[in-house]
């Protein structure tokens, strides 16, 4: 069986969601669905440091790989997710490949990077595992960066030139913001600029992701080449189920 790494590499379809909630509980009950992926959303989520590690727990035990976007490019926040045990980071607002460059500098042991180490952290489950154990997870973690502006867009071809990015992510609702139309991630212009991301992407292997916001819209971003799907976050999930809930309660008591 392969691994989630293993897919990622390969750009083979796989699906998860952003997660907000620092709540086990509801990660827990997320991840028995048969996610492939949750990424931890410390940007916009209210997850802090010290929610990471019981966060990243609970998907591997229901072996759901753990991606941590951190607050920016950052090198003690990358840090400290790959050293808590995350299976990779998705880095926000990339816009050039200076920035790119840091985060892949962040993100990898020497020579590739210059991430720190200590093998006495959850990932390496605190043993002084040698040499080999930086080579391996160099290997296995997950780069991703997100293209949220007209700048990391006019700038893709550049991006994508460096070695060892594994996931663009396009950030549809930033990218609709930036285009002076906020919120309409369905428009033409949006739309467009997606498709151009994604052409230029596949054509280097790299995985291409996007959020998808309804069963529609993910058969539509599949159908253009997207692989990595990341469907809503997991607060809108829960409020809409219990919307729906409640309007299919009001209907009935009112016929």
């Amino acid at each position: 069986m392969k691994s989630f790494s293993q897919k990622i590499k390969g750009s083979e379809p796989v699906i998860g969601t952003w997660v907000i909630s620092p709540s086990v509980h509801s990660l827990n009950a997320i991840c028995v669905s048969g996610l492939d992926f949750v990424i931890l959303d410390q940007e916009h989520g209210a997850i802090t440091n010290n929610d990471l590690l019981p966060l990243i727990n609970t998907g591997k035990a229901n072996n759901v790989a753990c991606l941590v976007r951190p607050y920016s490019i950052n090198k003690e926040s990358i840090q400290h997710a790959l050293d808590q045990g995350a299976d990779g980071i998705q880095v926000p607002n990339v816009e050039n490949k200076e920035d790119a460059l840091k985060v892949i500098s962040f993100s990898k042991y020497p020579p590739l990077g210059i991430r720190g180490y200590s093998p006495f952290v959850p990932s390496s489950k605190y043993l002084n595992n040698g040499p080999q154990w930086t080579i391996k997870m160099n290997n296995d973690l997950i780069t991703g960066i997100n293209i949220e502006g007209i700048e990391g867009i006019k700038n893709i071809e550049e991006i994508l030139s460096l070695e060892y990015l594994d996931i663009i992510f396009v950030g549809l609702f930033d990218l609709s913001k930036a285009m002076g139309i906020p919120g309409k991630i369905h428009d033409e212009k949006v739309t467009l600029k997606l498709k151009e991301v994604v052409k230029k992407t596949k054509s280097k292997n790299i995985s291409i992701g996007t959020i998808a916001t309804s069963e529609g819209h993910m058969k539509e971003l599949i159908s253009i080449g997207v692989n990595f799907i990341v469907y809503l976050t997991d607060m809108n999930i829960l409020s809409d189920s219990y919307i729906n809930i409640i309007n299919s309660f009001n209907s009935s008591i009112n016929d």
